[in-house]
């Protein structure tokens, strides 16, 4: 059917090549018309039932990751020039847990992260290691959670860190 084949070429896009294909990406993640459109697409595809539970969940969990992508490369381009560092240095590297690590996002999901990085001597001469990640955490936080003219576009969830609230943002 017409709907099928529609939709079917929306859910073997792959996340990398839609991202790609979108040379404003960063921008969306500021204004988020594409999160919101792929959110529609996704919502539609539900609605008519093309995709299973299982499907719509992955593609959710899918646009998920794709966000904390871009999320990652503003966060290293910023931190970049705040330290003066190379941009191609990973820093940060989250840990999916919950809906997210089971892949099971769904339309209210929370992003539940932990962050870590790299124990080593200190990536800039500024800053101790702590302070700089602390920075990093709360730049890629800011960039996910951040309001929109449509809503905030992910809640992220660091709590279960160790030590909770109480622990550092992101651990060595």
């Amino acid at each position: 059917s017409a709907s099928s084949s529609m939709t079917g070429a929306f859910w073997q896009l792959p996340t990398n090549t839609m991202c790609r294909s979108c040379q404003a990406w960063a921008k969306c993640i500021g204004d988020d018309f594409f999160r919101c459109s792929q959110i529609l697409a996704i919502a539609v595809c539900d609605v008519i039932g093309t995709p299973s539970l299982r499907e719509v969940k992955a593609h959710q969990t899918h646009l998920a990751e794709a966000s904390i992508e871009i999320a990652l490369g503003l966060m290293r381009s910023e931190i970049a020039k705040r330290y003066k560092l190379r941009d191609d240095r990973p820093l940060l590297s989250p840990l999916g847990l919950g809906k997210l690590g089971g892949r099971g996002m769904d339309y209210h999901s929370d992003l539940d992260l932990v962050l870590v990085y790299s124990d080593g001597p200190d990536v800039s001469k500024s800053v101790t290691n702590a302070e700089l990640f602390s920075k990093a955490v709360e730049i890629f936080t800011t960039a996910l959670s951040g309001m929109t003219r449509r809503g905030n576009l992910y809640r992220v969830d660091l709590r279960l860190r160790p030590y909770g609230k109480n622990g550092p943002t992101a651990n060595p």
